[in-house]
């Protein structure tokens, strides 16, 4: 006869973890407004989950509303000030916003959370190359060709 484990603690973020996996479903498929309302229920039930805050921003993103975005990605480095994605957002929403010093910080880091974050050294690049450092961003770009060379971000 086999026998069933017991109830397990973890069961309630199996079903947590499900419901991010959805959300994060729906952004690919660009349905960033019912991503939004799952990743608004996990909110409230989980309001320190950085995780779902870095989300939340890209939701809010894709529904054009860049101020509640970079809200949300100040709320989730602010949960887990370690998150190289949320760092990486942070530096593109305030690259968009032509706060390019800032963005070039918010890039660089990223890039000391993870070295090999190729979206943050592009934005460092574009960040560099808009406050005129442009022998500093062509050695960036020149770095992001090698590495990936497919990458039409990088040319």
């Amino acid at each position: 006869m086999i026998r069933r484990p017991p109830r397990s603690t973890l069961f309630p973020y199996t079903t947590l973890f499900r419901s991010l996996v959805k959300a994060k479903l729906l952004l690919r498929d660009n349905k960033a407004g019912d991503a939004l309302k799952i990743l608004k229920e996990l909110v409230v039930e989980y309001p320190n989950w950085g995780e779902v805050y870095y989300y939340k921003s890209i939701a809010h993103l894709n529904l054009g509303d860049r101020e509640l975005s970079r809200k949300s990605v100040a709320e989730a480095l602010q949960k887990n000030p370690r998150d190289f994605k949320a760092h990486t957002m942070m530096a593109h929403q305030l690259y968009l916003m032509g706060e390019w010093k800032q963005a070039r910080q918010e890039a660089l880091r990223a890039l000391e959370l993870e070295p090999k974050n190729f979206r943050a050294a592009l934005i460092l690049g574009k960040s560099n190359l808009k406050l005129g450092s442009s022998s500093e961003a062509l050695s960036i770009f020149q770095m992001l060709q090698k590495v990936a060379p497919n990458n039409i971000d990088a040319l």
